[in-house]
């Protein structure tokens, strides 16, 4: 099955990134009030099912860092509403800090073994809009606990 990112519409004039997403058949969706927003994730699960595809969705909405360690920033809804939709699952997908392999003053990464663990499906069945909130903060939950198991203590650059 193949795979597409979601992401928002900006990213699409990225130089080189956002030319790529758009070749790839990637879907982008505009941000606006949250109020349009179930109507956006009702026509973008439409897309994700007419072309039979999964989709890789970040979340957070955009990138943390954090100096104390891995750790999350709150979930956005976009990813809840847009499975709630598609009448389709979530699948929790962990990368582990990579803050060891990356030296922020460096363009190329230092190279190493990025560990991932895809935890059990979040199955959204029968359950109503107005429930996701509690799931993403207990799939927020379980994804930061295994984030910190699975990440190396950090060293300093």
């Amino acid at each position: 099955m193949q795979t597409v990112i979601l992401a928002k519409k900006s990213v699409s004039y990225y130089p080189f990134v956002g030319w790529f997403m758009r070749l790839a058949d990637d879907i982008f969706i505009s941000r606006g009030s949250k109020q349009s927003a179930s109507g956006m994730f009702q026509r973008a699960s439409a897309e994700l099912r007419a072309k039979q595809v999964s989709v890789w969705f970040f979340p957070e909405g955009t990138r943390g860092r954090f100096a104390d360690g891995p750790d999350l920033l709150p979930f956005k809804v976009g990813a809840f509403l847009l499975a709630y939709h598609a009448q389709v699952p979530v699948v929790p997908v962990v990368v582990m800090d990579f803050h060891n392999l990356h030296n922020s003053r460096r363009f190329w990464s230092t190279g190493g073994t990025l560990k991932i663990k895809i935890l059990e499906p979040v199955s959204l069945d029968g359950l109503a809009e107005d429930d996701l909130k509690p799931v993403m903060d207990r799939t927020r939950e379980s994804m930061l606990v295994e984030l910190k198991r699975i990440s190396p203590p950090r060293i300093v650059h």
